[in-house]
């Protein structure tokens, strides 16, 4: 990869998730992470996150949300 290939996270004009609602559903602990940590540099200020299908169902009960990240293996 070339330096031009390169893309600075500076420059980018990101969109304004600061607003957006977004539940992460895996089993897997470091799945989770990885997915909140890109979330967190895009500026995505509410994060819930869900082990298993039955525990999501509950909080899809109790809140809404723009997006739902879903592991399906």
């Amino acid at each position: 990869m070339d330096d031009q290939e390169l893309i600075d996270e500076d420059d980018l004009q990101l969109p304004d998730l600061s607003q957006f609602r977004v539940l992460i559903i895996d089993d897997n602990e470091d799945v989770r992470e990885i997915i909140r940590s890109m979330l967190l540099r895009l500026r995505v200020a509410k994060l819930d996150e869900s082990y298993s299908g039955s525990n999501a169902l509950m909080k899809l009960k109790d809140a809404d949300y723009d997006l739902v990240i879903v592991a399906m293996t």
